[in-house]
């Protein structure tokens, strides 16, 4: 009958659930020879006894049908390869801790299996994959695949995943799995049993559900943080692959070049924009023209197609397509039939009529409606023109210059065209219209489409019945989200409007009842709200301490009719704190929360998307963002001295001040990129958090790296830390920071001179505090159980990489020592602090280097040497405790001016893509 193979790779949990789900199957119900039963083959691919650890029985239960087999030294194929010969069933399948097999399915698969065995080598069973994005099970298959899957005809069906497949036992005498390969053994098996057979059955009844999402095999993977995931793959499996199934003509199976772009979509997936995995970084050019080999052979129509799971991005299309034509990648441009479409190679690229504008902010200034938005630029704006109309009358579009990027591996491979339209509101009062955009191409006009993705849009194309009534005027898109109309606005037409909004709301299935409700709330909230002044401000949601809790302790006293409110996780310990303080935070996620930041009328944040540090995710802003009203102002995590364009800019919170500690931060941020072409946004105040460092020295030497995206498990959610990860004891961070921790001539002299040791895990890595080794005269300390300002005063010198905190300590004027090792690259790239001509302290990239200067600054009592005093003196604008006034101050300020947003002059640079 049947033979399961499921390896034991530590979690007990899901290994269980996995060998329950086969055990309990009935294969038939007669059974009269042993090989009517189904065989367990279990792989022990660690040192635990199995044998002893807790499983419930089965292993005992049913020891007639459980093999057993201790393999701690293998690798995961060569461990499958010793189970085939184990395997006593005519059909073999191989199975993950986390997989399911549904009852009864596994008896249907082989009744299946049965009628098509001389027809095929394997079948797939109806596979269900968690879906990392969503949390839910995604069929791979089309509801409508044949039993029979000819891959010559149904190409885009070719097998994924290795979990769920049956194989005949037979296919494994003279093959087996190639145990050079890591990761991708199982598929290159069957896609080698498919070169002389390319079909194989597809159990549509015999449903298995697996927990190893799409893009990786292992739930939580972490393939995706190792080098050899991405090499292996396209060097070791996909090239000989490509190089064994040619045709004669040198093309390939369109299936394999299905696999094969399905396999480099998610290497690059998984390191789009600040996702990047930074593993490698040093070889990305070669990694580029690895995959632009491949390819290479991979024909333009697959890289374009629309399939379930083979459809790509946009911005991957535009990559692969650069990848794979090189200087080569000319399109051409033809109109048929009322459309114009991209072509190279005789294969249609892109549909310029499918391209939209990306309506990306929507604002009024004393004199105009600006609108800010993008467009791709698939299509060659040298050789088009983007045009802008409101009432059928042209408008002048501007070019701007802000961060539009699409990044993989943190190479930016593509910029959208940013642009931007002013309105006089007289035209507005004057002429009841609509605004629209074009492209026109070869003398042909393209009528648009307009997209929203961002709160500050206003608008949402994603709602109907969207609509934004603000200083005097309606705007609602249209229903085929060609143009926005322009209305004045009434107390009819706003009242008519809401209502609208609010029935779509409560009938529609997609917008959750609760959404409605909050609402409703917010309109029988406003006569009280209205009357209040709300500045809200927050920090990491699970940890005050930052420049927010510092700003709102200012501003409660402060006795001028503002009401501050700041906000935190009650489950925070900080929570707790502050209420013992006298303060009162408010709960995050809470109805009092929501509606402060409904009604706020100043936002200060420490970090990313405002909407998401406020308890409102993507998808319900939407039923929200014409509400807002709140002006929103940075007062910073870390310094912006980097290259942070990609969440600094201004466009990404539409933030109306920047507040700054050093000239240097103003000058890194007055770039185009970063888009604050009013540089009276950014003020040099100083940082809240800087008004308790307060020097109270007690001989503590502080070692506290930053963080890497790559060395930690994404958070379960945005108010709460990031999980344990398993791995992180075999990354080059624990093993250099763990060697400089256990360094004997470091500890002796700490001891000999009467400093101690403290090593301050970040945030993000708190949770691998018990990795660490305990030593004498080093203390280990998480980030979430301590106070800031404590151990930044207390402390005489500072080690650290990148980590932001190091100008809390400068700003004492403190001394610094960097540890740069070349295995430990940063998390971004240099943008205004130059360390090598701006540092305050010596640069080590080695052990020993490091060791030196910790002990000699420790032997000189930890002062800080004149050459680096110097350049602390220049960096920073400040050196008082009153940052929290200045800004605040500012914004009171801003509040009663609210000074006309800066229009430059029109130039010809400006006015290339005018009136027709």
């Amino acid at each position: 009958m049947l033979t399961a193979v499921v390896p034991y790779t530590g979690n007990l949990q899901r290994f269980l659930e996995t060998i329950k789900s086969f055990l309990v199957q009935k294969f038939t119900a007669d059974v009269k020879r042993i090989d009517q039963l189904p065989q367990l083959i279990v792989l022990n691919m660690t040192t635990e006894d199995l044998q002893a650890a807790e499983t419930e029985g089965l292993l005992r239960r049913f020891r007639s049908l459980i093999t057993l087999v201790d393999c701690p030294d293998l690798t995961l194929p060569a461990a499958y390869n010793q189970a085939v010969k184990l395997a006593t069933r005519d059909y073999i399948t191989f199975a993950l801790p986390g997989d399911m097999f549904p009852v009864g399915s596994l008896a249907k698969a082989c009744v299946f299996f049965k009628t098509q065995t001389k027809l095929v080598s394997f079948i797939s069973l109806n596979t269900a994959c968690l879906s990392r994005d969503t949390e839910k099970f995604d069929l791979i298959f089309r509801k409508d695949s044949p039993a029979l899957i000819e891959l010559n005809e149904h190409p885009d069906l070719v097998p994924i995943v290795f979990s769920g497949i049956i194989l005949k036992k037979a296919c494994f005498d003279s093959s087996s799995f190639n145990e050079s390969l890591e990761y991708d053994f199982g598929l290159d098996f069957i896609y080698r049993l498919l070169k002389s057979n390319p079909k194989f059955g597809f159990a549509k009844t015999a449903a298995f559900r697996t927990t190893n999402s799409l893009e990786s095999t292992e739930v939580g993977s972490t393939f995706a943080l190792r080098a050899e995931w991405y090499w292996q793959t396209t060097r070791d499996f996909l090239i000989p692959l490509f190089k064994n199934h040619v045709y004669s003509d040198g093309t390939l199976p369109k299936y394999l070049q299905h696999a094969a772009t399905y396999q480099l979509k998610w290497r690059f997936q998984h390191n789009i924009n600040t996702n990047s995995k930074h593993v490698i970084d040093e070889e990305v050019e070669t990694f580029f023209e690895l995959c632009g080999n491949l390819l290479n052979q991979i024909d333009a129509d697959i890289i374009t197609t629309k399939s379930k799971f083979f459809t790509l991005t946009q911005f991957i299309k535009y990559t692969f397509l650069h990848l794979k034509y090189k200087d080569q990648y000319t399109p051409k441009y033809f109109y048929y039939e009322g459309n114009t479409f991209l072509e190279q190679d005789n294969t249609v690229l892109f549909k310029a009529n499918d391209q939209k504008v990306l309506l990306e902010l929507l604002e009024y200034d004393e004199e105009n409606l600006i609108i800010e938005a993008s467009i791709d630029n698939f299509v060659d704006l040298t050789k088009c023109r983007l045009l802008a109309f409101y009432a059928k009358e042209p408008l002048i579009v501007q070019e701007t210059y802000r961060y539009a990027h699409a990044k993989y591996f943190s190479v930016s491979v593509h910029k959208r065209h940013t642009f931007k339209v002013a309105i006089p509101k007289q035209k507005l009062l004057s002429t009841p219209g609509a605004i629209a955009f074009k492209l026109k191409i070869d003398g042909h006009l393209v009528d648009l489409s307009i997209i929203t993705k961002r709160h500050t849009s206003r608008l949402s194309s994603s709602l109907p019945k969207t609509y934004w009534a603000s200083s005097g005027f309606v705007l609602r898109l249209a229903t085929n989200k060609k143009t926005i109309s322009v209305k004045k606005a009434t107390l009819t037409t706003r009242i008519k409007a809401e209502y609208a909004l609010l029935s779509n709301m409560l009938f529609s299935n997609k917008c959750p009842t609760q959404l409605f409700t909050l609402r409703c709330l917010y309109w029988l909230s406003y006569p009280f709200f209205s009357r209040s002044r709300i500045w809200l401000t927050y920090d990491k949601l699970y940890k005050a301490g930052d420049c927010g809790e510092y700003f709102y302790k200012h501003a409660v006293t402060r006795k001028d009719g503002i009401s501050a409110a700041y906000v935190l996780n009650e489950t925070s310990p900080d929570y707790a704190r502050l209420r013992s303080e006298g303060y009162r935070p408010l709960k995050y996620g809470t109805l009092k929360h929501k509606l402060h930041f409904l009604h706020a009328e100043a936002i200060f944040t420490t970090h990313g998307g405002v909407h998401s540090f406020n308890s409102f995710t993507d998808s319900d802003i939407i039923y929200f963002q014409n509400l807002l009203r709140a002006d929103v102002a940075c007062i910073q995590h870390g310094l912006t001295v980097q290259q942070l364009a990609f969440n600094s800019n201004r466009l990404f919170n539409n933030m109306k001040r920047y507040y700054c500690a050093s000239k240097y931060e103003i000058q890194n941020l007055a770039h185009p990129v970063y888009g604050y072409e009013d540089k009276s946004a950014l003020k040099l105040t100083g940082i809240p958090r800087y008004d308790g460092l307060v020097n109270q020295d007690k001989k503590q030497i502080l070692i506290t790296p930053t963080w890497r995206n790559y060395i930690a498990m994404p958070a379960t959610a945005k108010n709460e830390s990031k999980p344990y990860y398993p791995g992180f004891k075999n990354t080059d961070y624990f093993k250099i920071y763990n060697s400089l921790l256990s360094d004997a001539r470091l500890i002796e002299t700490a001891k000999a001179t009467g400093y101690k040791i403290i090593y301050l895990l970040h945030p993000t890595v708190s949770a691998q505090i018990d990795d660490y080794p305990k030593r004498d005269g080093i203390e280990i300390i998480p980030s979430l159980s301590i106070n800031y300002e404590e151990i930044l005063t207390e402390s005489s010198l500072m080690v650290t990489d990148y980590s932001g905190v190091q100008f809390d300590f400068a700003y004492m004027r403190k001394p610094v020592v960097y540890y740069h090792p070349p295995k430990l690259p940063p998390h971004y790239k240099e943008g205004g602090f130059f360390y090598d001509t701006m540092g305050f302290g010596e640069i080590c990239t080695e052990h020993d280097e490091l060791v030196n200067n910790i002990c000699s600054y420790m032997l000189d009592n930890c002062n800080v040497k004149p050459f680096y005093l110097a350049r602390q003196n220049d960096f920073f604008a400040h050196s008082d405790l009153d940052s929290s006034k200045r800004i605040y101050d500012d914004m009171l300020d801003y509040q009663k001016t609210k000074t006309k947003a800066f229009k430059p002059a029109p130039s010809d640079s400006a006015t290339n893509c005018v009136q027709d």
